[in-house]
This record gives C-alpha cells, sequence and structure tokens, in this order.
C-alpha cells in the first residue's frame, strides 16, 4: 500500500455494536453510493437476513469461529462514520459474529462471547481531500478483483462500471489494480450491453454476463452483432439488438413460455466451443442455417476447409467408438449388431477418406 494511504489507515479492536453492515458492499447486491448513518443502520436486519442465507452462507463461519475464535491477521476493513465503523471488507464475518453472540444465552461459550464482543478491523480514516476513497478502493480491487481473493463475475463487473465513467477513470483503473484494459473490458462491455438491452432481453439478468463475456472475446462475435464501444470509456454505444437476441439463444437458449429460457436448446454446451460459433457467425450464409435452427456441428462444416473436415470427421469417429462400446458393453442381441454396423460404417469412412482426402 502506499505511503500516503499508510498514514490514513490503523490497526485496532472495536466493539462489535459499534459495527455496521455496508449496504453498498457490490458482493451482495448494493451500489457504491453515499448512505447516511441512518439508512445504513435501518438496513442491518436485512442484510444480516441476506448473508446468512444462500449464496453467502455466513452460518457456516460459526463453527470455524467457535473453535477458533476471531484470527487477528485477519481484520475487518472498516471506514468510520460519526462513532460507528462500516465494514468495507468482512461482511459475512461480521454476520456469523453477530449470529453467536445474538445466541449468546444458548450453546456458546461465555468464553468464546467474552472474546468475540471486540474484534480487530484496519480503519480507513475519513480524509478530507477524500483520497481515503481511493484508498479503499484500489485495496479492494487488489483484494477482490485480481487477488487471492475472489469476488463473482458480476461483483467484479459492478465495481468496475462504478468506478470507471471517463477515461481517466479507466486509465487510473488500469494503473491502479496493475491490469490489462483487455481484463477490464471482459467484465464491463457484456455487462454494460446486458444492462442496456434489458427492457428488450427476455430471461437474462445483469448476473448471465459471463457466458457472453467468454463469447464477445472472439473478434467475429462482436461484429456478428454490429457491436461497437467507446475505446475510452469502455461504454456501449451501438450493437443490433435483433443479432443481441439472436445471440442470446445461441449462448443460453431459446426463450420458453414461462419467459425462461431452456438451456438445453442452447448451441454451444461448452464456451470452448466459441471459437467455432465465431468461424460460424463470421460466414453470412452458415450464420444463417445456425439462425434457422441448425446445430453447431451442423453448420461449422460450412465455414471449415476440406482438410479440417476430414480431421473433425476422424475426431468423431474416435468419439463414436468409445460411446458405441459403452452403451452396448455386455449387451447381446441389439447391442452386437449395432456394434458390428458401427464397425462397418467405420471402416468404408476410413477407406473413403484414406482414398480420397
Amino acid at each position: 500500500m502506499p505511503q500516503a494511504a499508510a498514514r490514513r489507515t490503523e490497526f485496532t479492536e472495536v466493539d462489535v455494536d459499534r459495527l455496521l453492515f455496508d449496504p453498498g458492499n457490490p458482493r451482495f447486491g448494493g451500489k457504491s453510493k453515499q448512505y447516511s448513518l441512518s439508512e445504513i443502520e435501518r438496513k442491518q436486519g436485512e442484510i444480516q437476513k441476506v448473508l446468512e442465507g444462500h449464496p453467502h452462507n455466513a452460518l457456516r463461519l460459526v463453527e470455524s469461529f467457535t473453535k477458533n475464535g476471531f484470527i487477528r491477521y485477519e481484520p475487518l476493513v472498516v471506514r468510520q462514520i460519526g462513532g460507528k465503523f462500516v465494514v468495507i471488507e468482512g461482511n459475512r464475518r461480521l454476520a456469523a459474529v453477530r449470529h453467536i453472540l445474538r445466541n449468546s444465552g444458548n450453546s456458546f461459550e461465555q468464553g468464546l462471547i467474552r472474546k468475540l464482543k471486540k474484534i480487530p478491523v484496519l480503519v480507513f480514516h475519513e480524509a478530507k481531500d477524500q483520497s481515503h476513497i481511493e484508498d479503499m478502493r484500489v485495496y479492494l480491487g487488489v483484494h477482490h478483483l485480481f487477488g487471492f481473493k475472489d469476488w463473482p463475475a458480476e461483483s467484479k463487473a459492478v465495481f468496475l462500471d462504478e468506478q470507471i465513467k471517463s477515461k481517466e477513470d479507466l486509465e487510473r483503473t488500469v494503473d491502479e489494480l496493475g491490469i490489462k484494459k483487455s481484463a477490464v473490458k471482459r467484465y464491463l462491455v457484456p455487462y454494460r450491453m446486458i444492462r442496456k438491452a434489458r427492457q428488450h432481453l427476455k430471461g437474462i439478468s445483469d448476473q448471465d454476463f459471463w457466458i457472453l463475456g467468454e463469447a464477445l472475446t472472439r473478434s467475429a462475435i462482436p461484429e456478428y452483432i454490429q457491436l461497437e464501444v467507446n475505446p475510452d470509456t469502455l461504454d456501449v454505444e451501438n450493437f443490433s439488438l435483433q443479432k443481441l437476441n439472436k445471440l442470446i439463444d445461441f449462448l443460453y437458449g431459446e426463450l420458453k413460455g414461462d419467459g425462461k429460457r431452456d438451456f438445453s436448446s442452447r448451441k454451444l454446451t461448452d464456451t470452448r466451443e466459441s471459437s467455432d460459433l465465431a468461424k460460424v457467425l463470421s460466414d453470412p450464409k452458415a450464420a444463417a442455417k445456425l439462425e434457422k435452427g441448425a446445430t453447431l456441428d451442423e453448420a461449422i462444416p460450412l465455414v471449415e476447409t476440406p482438410t479440417e473436415n476430414v480431421k473433425r470427421l476422424r475426431e468423431q469417429l474416435r468419439e463414436m467408438a468409445v460411446l458405441v462400446r459403452s452403451i452396448t458393453s455386455g449387451r447381446n442381441g441389439l447391442g452386437k449388431e449395432l456394434r458390428r454396423k458401427y464397425q462397418e460404417f467405420s471402416k468404408a469412412t476410413r477407406h473413403f477418406l484414406n482414398t480420397n482426402a
């Protein structure tokens, strides 16, 4: 951490009743806006319930605390507001501690209760020039975006979206976090595009952007949806809504009558197939075939060379041999007949390939 930041931080212990959950924490869907102390205090019970439930599961930490207490070298990270401290990092741990203290009359030892009434914190003290906010942003970025602690992809996208509003913001974020612009783009562009098209997209939410993000790393796919991105701010400026809807069908499955996606109807079964999808979408004829309902396997031969198609067929023959043996193993009658016919087909196909390819 920079020397200037070090002067604005302090390691200490704080009474738990002076600690408050952060309503703006992106990890559980918050927005990094300024909340008043009264607003923060009103949201405490609601956030406690959220953290105890799925996917945060804060109560899983209770057993660890009952056995080991609170680990001093892993303090909560907080900022002071009045006589209270808002937790920037460590909301799940605070939820677990609060649960133990709230149930102190039950099965928890009084010695543990006494130890947990005060817990270690790293305080980011408020500075008149608001530089403490920059220090906290760097801390969160290093620890969660690209460090040893991980946030879900959508939380990273929320964080970046809130931090980057201008060319200067983008340059600063890249510089402070020591990351490449392409890494930031991978989170921001699909997230911002889904948000922009939300009212026109059914069966997909902000949290579903990651599969789309993987696909957009292939240059032919942004071209297919006619995506235009401001290179200075990574704002999504334009795209074809019609093509985006098609792409969403390919990636997430077609929309059903109940407003949900039929994931089994998607064109990709693995993100590694994004390169094949990009090949298909780079060719108008192959793309049109895919749009009319063809599978990716049916459309890809239109864009691959004869050599690539021969290679693909040989690979599929090997895969089919494994499957046929697997489903007919130990069977007589029809199973035996299927193996015989497959062997004839495989032999004839290989002979054709060796003679003509």
